[in-house]
């Protein structure tokens, strides 16, 4: 979630129903800006992606991914079961 989408969902919300007042809705819209800018930011950046190995493709299989071989034979790095897509390419990173 990014302040745009709330953002985006405040002036929806506003083009939907004109008869919510606009400190109301002002309100929810810096509430959920504020709790957002308090939550940890686990996610990962585009930029962290660049340390991914180059020509290996991810490929999902079963709900999981898979970081595999250029040639697509080799498995060199499978999502664990519980594992976020997150960690994942993280561990990928590292690999």
């Amino acid at each position: 979630m990014t302040e745009k989408m709330i953002r985006d969902a405040y002036c929806k919300i506003r083009t939907i129903d004109q008869t919510i007042p606009d400190d109301v809705l002002d309100f929810m819209r810096d509430a959920s800006i504020e709790k957002l800018n308090c939550l940890p930011s686990s996610d990962v950046k585009v930029s962290e992606l660049d340390g991914l190995p180059e020509n290996k493709p991810l490929y999902k299989d079963s709900g999981l991914w898979q970081l595999r071989s250029d040639d697509m034979k080799d498995v060199i790095v499978q999502q664990r079961v519980n594992e976020s897509n997150n960690d994942f390419l993280l561990r990928c990173k590292a690999e």
